[in-house]
């Protein structure tokens, strides 16, 4: 009842109370010139507003103010107040719960198999894991990576693809980040990330490589989640320089 009193308590002028604090202790006397004012639930305790009369005896120059009486009914009509109801939780079956928890689980198993994807894909290029990297892409999927690289498809073009990776850098590595996956049906999905990799060049210098992957997801008939097209936006290549890449130690 507190939280109905707070939301419904009308706004009284100034010169009327201007605080209010409630406690439980029993208060037994209430006097005309007592701050205290005894209620049927709670003891409420009021600043007693002044009534602008010359008197000085304390029955005529206080008298506390009372708020009306607040009712459900009333504070059910306020706009900022609202009733608990159970009518959609009863409304709820049991089969309707298994359904969604069911679909939540899908989903969850979904997103982690996407994100196998996308770090299966820098695994297999940084690595030279080319059968994992193949693994990834439907026979028909689309690589494309604009900019002087190429544009790979299907299994055949992307096997390619490594290819000439290869020849532009000694060796690649990756790290994909900001993976942000939706999902456009219980079979497909489109995903965005992020990419920063150190390349090293032929002669032994470093660039930096910041792009980021446009992706689409299907699983098909052997539900498989696999990469359906990818689009590399690559937003710079820094130029190479001598960077001497120490053992790890």
């Amino acid at each position: 009842m507190d939280a109905i009193d707070r939301s419904c308590r009308p706004r009284w002028p100034r010169r009327w109370a201007t605080s209010r604090r409630t406690t439980t202790a029993p208060i037994t006397t209430c006097s005309p010139g007592s701050r205290w004012c005894s209620g049927t639930s709670t003891r409420t305790r009021w600043h007693w507003a002044r009534t602008g009369t010359s008197s000085t005896s304390p029955s005529s120059r206080w008298r506390p103010r009372t708020s009306p009486p607040i009712t459900r009914r009333a504070c059910a009509e306020t706009p900022a107040f609202r009733l608990p109801t159970t009518t959609r939780r009863h409304e709820m079956t049991a089969s309707t719960q298994i359904r969604s928890l069911e679909d939540r689980v899908e989903e969850l198993t979904s997103r982690t198999a996407l994100a196998e994807l996308v770090a299966g894909y820098c695994r297999g290029v940084d690595h030279g894991e080319l059968d994992l990297f193949l693994s990834l892409w439907h026979d028909d999927a689309e690589y494309l990576i604009p900019g002087g690289r190429g544009d790979f498809i299907g299994i055949e073009g992307i096997r390619q693809s490594q290819v000439v990776i290869g020849k532009a850098w000694k060796s690649t590595k990756h790290w994909t980040t900001n993976h942000v996956i939706t999902f456009d049906g219980p079979d497909l999905a489109t995903g965005k990330s992020d990419c920063f990799a150190i390349c090293e060049h032929h002669d032994g210098k470093i660039s930096l490589v910041s792009a980021t992957y446009d992706d689409r997801y299907e699983r098909r008939g052997d539900g498989v989640w696999r990469i359906a097209k990818r689009l590399v936006t690559r937003w710079f290549v820094s130029e190479g320089t001598d960077i001497r890449l120490l053992p790890a130690f």
